[in-house]
């Protein structure tokens, strides 16, 4: 069993959804979260996280996905975001 975490900050929009998820093999989302603009243009925090049982030959990835209408971009800050992460756990 692993516990898999992502984050990250969406820069400021007014308008769309911000989704996060976190995906198995290229193809299954075991983790995802979604969230809407509240209509201000303000920075938009995401995280997910999911405890699961992965095989050795298993990958992860983390997708970052939005909808405003144009380009959206994530900060790119030491220790802050885009952050991803996998413990074993025992």
């Amino acid at each position: 069993k692993y516990l898999i975490i992502g984050h990250v900050n969406f820069r400021d929009n007014a308008t769309g959804e911000r989704q996060l998820s976190i995906r198995l093999n290229g193809s299954t989302i075991i983790a995802r979260m979604t969230t809407s603009s509240n209509g201000t243009a303000s920075d938009e925090y995401a995280v997910t996280a999911t405890y699961y049982s992965l095989a050795a030959t298993d990958y992860v990835e983390l997708i970052a996905w939005q909808d405003s209408g144009g380009a959206l971009f994530v900060d790119v800050n030491q220790n802050a975001s885009i952050e991803f992460m996998m413990v074993k756990v025992p």
